[in-house]
């Protein structure tokens, strides 16, 4: 699958989901296609990744097929913003031929 296609595909289901429901309470926590990860901003863009767009209040980060999604997230008890990225990688659930 072309890169553009994959990246316009990530930025539809992110649209429909909006910016802040990209932010999730713990690791491994499910939100649409989203899946978060204990992965920072610095580390993805160390590993390679490349920022190519920005929806909402989030960053949108593209390596290969990969897809992430960093956005800051509201610190409810301070009325603020985390002072660091949580990122969500875009994990789409398939349906299997087993029925």
């Amino acid at each position: 699958m072309p890169l553009a296609r994959i990246v316009a595909a990530a930025l539809f289901a992110a649209a429909s989901f909006g910016p802040q429901a990209l932010a999730q309470d713990q690791v491994g926590d499910r939100n649409g296609p989203f899946v978060k990860t204990d992965l920072g901003l610095g580390t993805l863009l160390e590993q390679g990744y490349e920022i190519k767009g920005i929806l909402g209040g989030g960053l949108i980060l593209v390596r290969e097929s990969q897809l992430y999604s960093c956005s800051l997230v509201p610190d409810h008890e301070a009325l603020s913003y985390k002072p660091q990225f949580e990122c969500s990688i875009l994990d789409e659930l398939t349906e299997t031929a087993d029925r």
